[in-house]
């Protein structure tokens, strides 16, 4: 997969996730950022998140700084004009798409096995009732074989 730059996945990031107005701490988003491995960052043994903050520093008209390291977008449709950016936000999309259906799929899963595991416990309870009405059946075959057969009056007298 070809790699983005990474202040174009944290602006995709910042536009996918914040609605515009919630600001994200840059270590928070530089760890965003290299959870979509759509970047480099990090992979060079520098400290992302500071690497990340100072990136985002060099470009103002986009971004805003916002005491204690949070960082917001200050203009989300012109950051969204620049094709890096937009290819980004497509990838991320498809990655949380990817996301959703493994998780959709995992609790299909889950359900799966659940229903598996109901349906022999109902298998075990079919078969013990059949083997109760199998014996319920042999018992009345006997008891009415029994009633059916003449009774010897001489049997039983001495």
């Amino acid at each position: 997969m070809k790699k983005i730059p990474f202040r174009a996945v944290a602006t995709a990031i910042l536009y996918l996730e914040t609605d515009h107005e919630k600001p994200i701490h840059f270590e928070v988003l530089a760890q965003r950022v290299m959870e979509t491995d759509l970047s480099g960052l990090g992979s060079n043994g520098t400290s992302p998140g500071q690497t990340l903050n100072a990136e985002l520093g060099k470009h103002k008209g986009v971004f805003a700084k916002i005491p204690r390291g949070l960082w917001l977008l200050t203009s989300p449709e012109e950051a969204t004009k620049r094709t890096e950016v937009r290819e980004a936000i497509t990838a991320i999309q498809e990655l949380y798409q990817r996301k959703r259906d493994s998780e959709e799929m995992g609790e299909l899963r889950r359900r799966l096995q659940e229903l598996e595991e109901r349906n022999s416990l109902l298998e075990k309870s079919i078969a013990t009732i059949e083997k109760s009405i199998a014996t319920i059946a042999r018992t009345c075959h006997v008891v009415s074989r029994n009633k059916a057969r003449p009774q010897n009056p001489m049997r039983g007298t001495a």
